[in-house]
Order: C-alpha cells, then structure tokens, then sequence
C-alpha cells in the first residue's frame, strides 16, 4: 500500500506524471520540420531537509525547483537529415514538494490544502467531548455528519449548519 504522506513518494508520482505528459505531447510538426524529444529526466539535487537552503531560497525570492533535461532532435522531414540534436537540453523545471507538503515559488511559500481528497464512504471517530460522529462522503449529492450525543442517546443528522433529531 502506498503512502500519501511521503513526500518524496509525492515527488516522484509527480515527476512521472509530467514526464509522461511531455511525452505524449511530442513529436511536433511545423511544416517540414519535425521536433523530437528522447530520454526525458528529472534530475534533482536538492536535500528536502536542508532548511538553511529553502530559507535562503525564500529570501532570494526564488524557487524551489529541479530542471527537466531532455535529449532534443530537430529533423528535415523532405530529407530525412537531422539538422541539429542537443543531448541533456533544459527544457524545463519543476517544483518539488517540501517534507512540509509546501511548493516554494519566486520566494513565497504555497500550501495547497484542497488537493488531497477522500475515497466516497462513511468516516467514524469519537469527538474529544465522547460523541460519536459518523461522516458520510458521497460520491453525489450532499456530504453530511451522523453524530449520537452519548447522554441522551439520540442520533443527529448535521446537515450544512443545520442540526436534525432523527
């Protein structure tokens, strides 16, 4: 089972995702010329537990990144001669998540706390005060809370701000 609280698992899902997607987004055509991208990579060189770097980052107003290199390839479509290839090009760079989940852009730091969703089902816990709450997380319609209140042994429905005796 995977887990989605590393971090550095986040990052390589991630690199994988964008490398694909790259991918998929050559050979490009324009005219009689063709564009090739071969050996995409992402090579990073940062330490997530270096907090001196991040904080020098911040304060240089930079980013938190690592380069996309690529093998480049641009091709005579009449000919079939390559008319220029560049091995290892900079053909991009991308954010890396911190170990505090966070993406450091241009000196400011960005938490994205909407991002990770729940699986559709039913959620259980006992509050801090002993209640029960159940949530239910639908896959359509309306999310609501089923909670029983220990002392008087009734079930509620909580519904938006609103409170229903079942």
């Amino acid at each position: 089972m995977e887990n989605l609280l590393d971090h550095r698992e986040q990052n390589k899902k991630l690199h994988s995702a964008l490398i694909e997607s790259i991918e998929s987004s050559f050979p490009l055509t324009s005219g009689n010329k063709t564009l090739t991208l071969s050996n995409v990579k992402v090579k990073s060189n940062l330490n997530d537990w270096d907090f001196p770097k991040q904080r020098q980052t911040k304060l240089a107003r930079r980013s938190w990144q690592v380069p996309i290199y690529a093998d480049v390839t641009l091709r005579n479509n009449d000919t079939k001669q390559i008319i220029s290839k560049k091995r290892g090009m900079r053909v991009g760079n991308v954010p890396l998540l911190t170990n505090r989940f966070t993406t450091i852009i241009s000196g400011n730091e960005y938490q994205t706390v909407n991002q990770l969703r729940r699986k559709s089902g039913i959620y259980s816990r006992v509050k801090k005060n002993g209640e029960l709450e159940s949530e239910f997380n639908l896959e359509k319609g309306f999310n609501f809370k089923m909670m029983l209140d220990p002392v008087t042994q009734l079930f509620y429905i909580i519904l938006g701000n609103r409170k229903y005796r079942l």
